[in-house]
C-alpha cells in the first residue's frame, strides 16, 4: 500500500515540471503594502485616499515561494513590482512567473528594469496607444538584452508577464502567458468576477494554429498510470521544451516552435462599479476560479477593509488546493488593489 501511495504522489508531482521550492511557510516572501498614503519600498505605489485621478485606494502584493519535497534549494521564480509614475498619474502592477533553470533571473531582470524603462519611454505620456507602444517596446527590448546576456541561459528558461496600468478612466493590461488580471465588479448589489486578460494556453485554437504553423507540436504528456499534465508545446522533431504556455519572454527554443513574445492588450474603462483588481500568477489560478477568487476577496474586504488580509486568505486557500491536488505548491504571487475607498468605508461601518 505504501508503494502505491508513493507512486501516486510522484505521478502528481511530475505534472508540474517547474514547481520546485523548499518551504511552504512565509519564506522568500516579498511584501508590498500601501494603505492610505503610507510609504513603502521603492517598488510600491504611494497613494493618498481620495486623491484626484487615483483609482487605487489601497494595495498589497506578495510573492511567496512554493513547496516541493524533492528540491530543497529552489528559489522563488515569481516576481512582483508595483510603482506609481507621478508625471502621468499612472499606477502600475507587474507580475511575473519564471520557469526553467534560470527562470528566477528572467523574472528578476524584468522586475528590476521594466517599470522604470516604461515610465521613461517617449510614448508613455501619450494616449492609450502610446502606453501600449511603450510597454511593448520595453518588453521586447529587455528580452533581447536577456537573450544576449551570456550570464543568463534563456534556451529553456523564461517567464510569463502581465502588466496592469491605471490612468485616468482606463485600465490597460498587457499579457504574455498565463498569469492573469481579474476585476471584482459590483452588479445589482453583488460583486462578480470580470476577467480582463486571457491566458495564453497551447490548446487555444488561435495559439495552437500559430504553433503548428511554425512546425511545433501541442500535446499533453501521458504516463503509464494515466496521469497527464496540461497541453504543452514541443519542437516538431524532438520532445522539448514542453512549455505549458503559448507565449512567454525568453524561452529561445520554445520560440522556434511557435511560442510568441507578442503581448496581447486589453483596455477596460474604469467605473465606480469596479471595486477591486486581482493580478496573480497561476499559483493562484491553477485550482481557483475567477469567481472563487473574487468572492473570497469581496468577503474578506468587507470584513477587514484590508487588501493584505485578502492576499493572505488567497495564499492560504491556494496553498491548500495545491497540496490537496498535487502535493506540491507552486510559487504564488498575488496583488490585490482596492479601486474604491467605499470598500474600506463599508468594512468600517460593518464593524
Amino acid at each position: 500500500m505504501a508503494a502505491n501511495n508513493d507512486a501516486a504522489a510522484l505521478s502528481k508531482q511530475r505534472r508540474r515540471l517547474s514547481v520546485q521550492s523548499d518551504s511552504k511557510f512565509i519564506e522568500g516572501v516579498e511584501n508590498m503594502d500601501i494603505s492610505g498614503g503610507g510609504k513603502a519600498r521603492r517598488q510600491s505605489i504611494q497613494i493618498r485616499e481620495g486623491e484626484a485621478g487615483s483609482h487605487i485606494s489601497r494595495l498589497f502584493g506578495l510573492s511567496k515561494k512554493g513547496y516541493a519535497p524533492y528540491n530543497p534549494r529552489k528559489k522563488n521564480q515569481d516576481a512582483l513590482a508595483m510603482a506609481e509614475d507621478p508625471a502621468t498619474a499612472t499606477q502600475a502592477i507587474l507580475v511575473l512567473d519564471g520557469h526553467g533553470e534560470a527562470g528566477d533571473l528572467v523574472s528578476g531582470y524584468y522586475k528590476e528594469k521594466y517599470l522604470d524603462e516604461v515610465f521613461a519611454h517617449a510614448a508613455w505620456p501619450g494616449d492609450v496607444e502610446g502606453m501600449k507602444r511603450a510597454s511593448r517596446d520595453v518588453l521586447l527590448k529587455l528580452e533581447r538584452e536577456l537573450i544576449g546576456n551570456k550570464a543568463v541561459d534563456t534556451e529553456f528558461s523564461g517567464s510569463t508577464y502581465v502588466f496592469a496600468a491605471l490612468r485616468g478612466g482606463a485600465l490597460l493590461v498587457s499579457n504574455v502567458g498565463d498569469s492573469r488580471v481579474t476585476l471584482g465588479v459590483e452588479v445589482d448589489g453583488a460583486i462578480v468576477a470580470r476577467p480582463v486578460s486571457i491566458d495564453h494556453k497551447p490548446d487555444a485554437p488561435a495559439e495552437k494554429a500559430r504553433i503548428l504553423g511554425a512546425g511545433g507540436r501541442v500535446f499533453a504528456v501521458e504516463y503509464d498510470d494515466g496521469v497527464d499534465g496540461p497541453p504543452r508545446v514541443w519542437l516538431g522533431h524532438m520532445d522539448v521544451p514542453g512549455l505549458a504556455m503559448s507565449r512567454s519572454v525568453g524561452d529561445v527554443v520554445a520560440h522556434a516552435a511557435g511560442v510568441s513574445t507578442e503581448p496581447e492588450f486589453f483596455v477596460h474603462p474604469v467605473s465606480h462599479e469596479d471595486r477591486f483588481l486581482v493580478s496573480a500568477t497561476d499559483g493562484l489560478w491553477e485550482f481557483l476560479t475567477d469567481d472563487e477568487v473574487v468572492a473570497m476577496v469581496a468577503k474578506v474586504a468587507m470584513e477587514t477593509g484590508s487588501p493584505k488580509a485578502c492576499v493572505e486568505a488567497l495564499v492560504e486557500e491556494s496553498n491548500a488546493r495545491w497540496m490537496k491536488n498535487e502535493q506540491v505548491i507552486d510559487d504564488t504571487t498575488i496583488a490585490v488593489a482596492f479601486l474604491s475607498a467605499d470598500l474600506v468605508a463599508a468594512a468600517t461601518n460593518a464593524k
